[in-house]
C-alpha cells in the first residue's frame, strides 16, 4: 500500500484539519479494514477481519447525510450498497450507546499516543487525538499517553455514543491547515523534534465537510 505523511496528505487533500486514519501493515502499508474516499476505495489491498468502522452516508436528494457505524467492519460491496462515500476503518470500538466498553487483549492495557473517532447524541463528530510515547524508557518517565480503557473513559466525558479506536502509537498526529499541531513520536520514542509517520490513511475535514483519504 502507498503511505504518506499525514500532514503531506492533509495538504494535498485541502484538509482544514487531520487527522491520521486506521491501522496498516508496517510491512506492507496495506489498510487493515476498508476505507473510502469520495465514494471510491481507498487500498485495494485492504483487508477486513472485524475492524470497527465509521462511514459517512450522503442524503438523496440533497437530503441531511448520516453516520453508518459498523462494529464489526464494512465490506466494499455493503458500503456500496449503503451508498456510503466516506468510510475509515479502526480497530476496536471503544464506546457504544454512551457506555465505555471493556477493551480486551494484552495491548489494551499499553500507554500510547492515541487517536479516536466518535459520534454525539446529535451526530455530531468527536476527533481526538492524544499526544505521548510508547517507548519511553523510565529515566524520562516511562511510557506517556493513554491506556484503551482511559481513552473511551476520555470520548464518554467528551460526550460520545458511539466511539472507535483508530491507528496510535508513532502514528497519531494532528494537522491544522497544513501544519503539524501536535509532537508526533514515529518510532515510539523520545525525539528533540515533532516525526510523522507515513500512514496508509487520513481522517479529513474540510468546513463544513469530512472525507477520509
Amino acid at each position: 500500500g502507498r503511505r504518506s505523511k499525514t500532514s503531506v496528505t492533509a495538504r494535498l487533500g485541502g484538509c482544514d484539519y487531520a487527522v491520521n486514519g486506521g491501522p496498516f501493515s508496517m510491512d506492507t502499508g496495506a489498510c487493515l479494514g476498508h476505507s473510502v474516499s469520495a465514494g471510491v476505495p481507498v487500498c485495494p489491498d485492504c483487508t477486513v477481519g472485524g475492524f470497527g468502522a465509521l462511514g459517512l452516508r450522503r442524503g438523496s436528494g440533497g437530503g441531511n447525510a448520516t453516520w453508518v457505524m459498523a462494529p464489526a467492519g464494512l465490506e466494499w460491496e455493503d458500503a456500496e450498497a449503503l451508498n456510503v462515500t466516506e468510510l475509515i476503518s479502526g480497530f476496536s470500538m471503544l464506546v457504544s450507546e454512551s457506555k465505555a466498553l471493556p477493551q480486551k487483549g494484552n495491548r489494551a492495557r499499553e500507554i500510547a499516543p492515541r487517536t479516536a473517532l466518535g459520534l454525539d447524541a446529535r451526530g455530531v463528530l468527536i476527533v481526538l487525538e492524544v499526544d505521548g510515547c510508547e517507548k519511553c524508557p523510565a529515566s524520562v518517565g516511562g511510557p506517556q499517553g493513554l491506556t484503551l480503557a482511559e481513552l473511551a473513559d476520555e470520548m464518554v466525558k467528551l460526550g460520545a455514543v458511539y466511539a472507535l479506536n483508530l491507528d496510535g502509537g508513532g502514528s497519531s498526529t494532528t494537522v491544522v491547515h497544513g501544519e503539524v499541531a501536535d509532537w508526533p513520536t514515529s518510532k515510539d520514542v523520545p525525539l528533540p523534534h515533532p516525526l510523522e509517520r507515513d500512514v496508509s490513511t487520513v481522517v479529513c475535514i474540510r468546513a463544513p465537510t469530512a472525507s477520509f483519504i
